[in-house]
């Protein structure tokens, strides 16, 4: 039958197609639902990832951290520069001031630059000249002999106390240096703790900052 033949092949085609249709339909569907559900879920996490990173910052104080690293940095640098002078100032003063505590402390050169000191040994150098001079004439016993050695000693106890006032200006200088350097120690040590708490908190809050991206690409 012409007519029953052709209405069967019509019938089995629309049903195909009728068939495909359900089948498009039934996957647009479960496609539909199962991205509102992961749409959710990622709009959830993206919600969690921004409040972490704005918790962290404000129990942190994060604000412009990466300038204050850069200051911070330049600052240690600078400290530490400074610190390697202080070093170098202590070390010097250190050394002026063993020398000045030897056997020959009467020619160290801060010795020689003072007025007093170098006066002072022109007048004994004199007093022992003449000291020398009259003993060809004189013995020791002689009152002006006795005189001499007395102005003689007297210039020494004078010569004694101008040494040991210039070796306490020595010891002086030293503990100055020593001091500075410590405080500038303390410093350098204060703000190396610092810089490297602050690249902590920028490490973790790169990571927040990271994830809260990568949620909102995923969700855009």
């Amino acid at each position: 039958d012409a007519a029953l033949s052709a209405s069967v092949a019509n019938s089995i085609a629309t049903g195909f197609m009728e068939a495909n249709m359900e089948r498009k339909i039934d996957t647009s569907s479960y496609a539909k639902t199962f991205l509102e559900d992961r749409l959710e879920q990622v709009k959830l996490k993206l919600q969690d990832s921004e409040m972490a990173l704005a918790a962290f910052a404000q129990r942190e104080r994060y604000v412009d951290i990466g300038n204050r690293e850069t200051l911070l940095s330049m600052e240690l640098e600078a400290l530490t520069s400074a610190l390697t002078q202080a070093k170098t100032a202590r070390i010097e003063a250190q050394a002026k001031l063993l020398q000045g505590e030897g056997k020959n402390a009467i020619s160290h050169p801060a010795m020689l630059q003072s007025p007093a000191v170098q006066a002072l040994r022109v007048t004994k150098g004199k007093l022992e000249s003449e000291y020398q001079e009259k003993l060809l004439t004189y013995k020791p016993a002689f009152p002006l002999m006795q005189q001499i050695r007395s102005q003689i000693e007297q210039v020494d106890k004078q010569l004694e106390a101008e040494v040991r006032m210039v070796r306490n200006s020595l010891a002086a200088s030293y503990q100055a240096t020593k001091d500075q350097e410590a405080l500038l120690q303390e410093q350098v040590d204060k703000l190396t703790d610092e810089v490297l708490g602050m690249q902590g908190r920028s490490t973790e809050f790169t990571v927040l900052e990271r994830e809260v991206q990568t949620n909102r690409q995923l969700y855009d």
